[in-house]
């Protein structure tokens, strides 16, 4: 006897000739946050990962946006916040050479550079194949022709696009449309310590 299907499962739609799948991905980590100690202000940071991927029905990766925030909220041992809360916060894409990462790079490269530089390197590629690429001890890309435009640690950019084609559903894009990520983050709810504790806010 076959079991009735559950009618709370909704079953993906078929795709229309021509669409392909969406993803994205949004992780976040915290762990360059720190206290206030030995006469210096602590730091509440957030930086975000976002990836965005279109992907065909053989699982082809047809496009990659790769972008990421780095938001800081500054705070001293009183817990009063030492920064301009309200001020705008950029990703990093929109920031672009006021990052400032290319007067460290070894290859004359910003960050916005080399992330646009590992998404057009997963085009074409599935998922197992970007899973693939070759890694060093460092977190750097094994490969000589990626480490040739992209010298920065590529765990997050990978982890990122085998999130987002994992999270790849038929939203309505079709092959041939531009990917684009956009995203607005503000600090501006963080507040002071008081009668109640302080709190570092970032929302994106």
């Amino acid at each position: 006897e076959t079991p009735d299907a559950d009618p709370t499962e909704q079953p993906e739609a078929p795709a229309a000739e021509g669409a392909v799948k969406t993803g994205l991905s949004v992780s976040t980590s915290l762990s360059s946050s720190k206290s206030a100690a030995d006469g210096e202000d602590g730091l509440v940071q957030a930086d975000v990962m976002l990836v965005a991927v279109t992907v065909d029905e053989a699982g082809v990766i047809l496009s990659c946006a790769i972008d990421a925030v780095q938001a800081k909220v500054p705070f001293d041992a009183a817990g009063q916040l030492t920064g301009d809360v309200t001020a705008s916060i950029l990703i990093k894409n929109e920031l672009g050479e006021d990052y400032g990462m290319i007067v460290a790079s070894s290859i004359g490269k910003e960050w916005n550079e080399q992330a646009a530089a590992f998404a057009a390197y997963c085009v074409g590629k599935t998922v197992d194949e970007v899973s693939g690429i070759a890694v060093t001890e460092d977190g750097k890309a094994g490969d000589a022709d990626l480490a040739a435009s992209v010298t920065v640690s590529i765990g997050s950019f990978l982890s990122g696009v085998q999130d987002a084609v994992a999270n790849a559903q038929v939203l309505g894009a079709a092959a041939g449309d531009t990917l684009k990520l956009v995203t607005e983050t503000t600090a501006a709810d963080s507040v002071s310590a008081g009668d109640e504790d302080g709190k570092g806010a970032i929302v994106s």
